[in-house]
């Protein structure tokens, strides 16, 4: 599952899915980042806003 919201993906993880955090300087605020790194499956930054970063880099893990 991808998101940006870790509450989502902690819910996700709990029934077995592989997680993907996309961060966003607009979403989980009050989370501490370095806590949701280690939860998730793949921690994508995407708050550079260009290309590389979010869904651009997460095409690249995917093979897209």
């Amino acid at each position: 599952m991808v998101a940006a919201h870790a509450y989502d993906l902690r819910a996700a993880k709990k029934v077995g899915l592989k997680t993907v955090y996309v961060r966003r300087n607009t979403e989980d605020l009050n989370e501490d980042i370095d806590l949701i790194r280690k939860e998730v499956d793949f921690f994508l930054d995407g708050t550079k806003g260009n290309k590389e970063c979010g869904f651009g880099e997460l095409c690249d893990v995917l093979g897209a």
